[in-house]
């Protein structure tokens, strides 16, 4: 009886700090409302896809976990900078306050804050990837890895 109870106690505790933990990396939260709260200018996959081909000067960050996120798809000629680790090694991908930058992840959760978290360390030109990397993938458009690029397979 002992041992169950410790179980439950347990299984408990875990899931509360999931709980905590989803809600402090915004997961559980709208993502249009966290851009919504950093007045967050929205691009969508096919508006990136242009500006990517007219080769204009964007600094396009994707903030999804490198190993198991970025590594196996990305949109080309995207930095990865994991969204926890964004204040240390931001400056190693773009220095420039003034450069436009657009921010992406999975679903635009994650991207939402470190968007936020790019204005308020001084970045004037932050836009996010509506709908995120899942937008790219659902509007058909093309995705690398290390082996090169490839269609993905709804």
């Amino acid at each position: 009886m002992r041992k169950s109870k410790v179980g439950v106690v347990l299984l408990v505790i875990v899931m509360v700090v999931t709980l905590m933990s989803s809600m402090a990396i915004g997961q559980l939260r709208n993502p249009r409302d966290i851009a919504a709260e950093y007045n967050i200018p929205q691009v969508d996959a096919t508006e990136l896809e242009f500006m990517l081909e007219m080769d204009e000067d964007i600094v396009l960050i994707d903030v999804r976990r490198e190993l198991e996120e970025y590594n196996v798809a990305h949109i080309e000629g995207a930095e990865t900078v994991d969204g926890g680790m964004l204040e240390f090694w931001i400056e190693d991908v773009v220095d420039d306050p003034d450069a436009e930058i657009i921010v992406y992840c999975l679903t635009a959760g994650r991207s939402a804050i470190a968007a936020g978290r790019l204005q308020e360390m001084g970045y004037n030109n932050v836009s996010e990837l509506e709908g995120g990397f899942e937008a790219w993938v659902e509007a058909g458009l093309p995705v690398v890895n290390t082996y090169g690029e490839f269609e993905p397979v709804n």
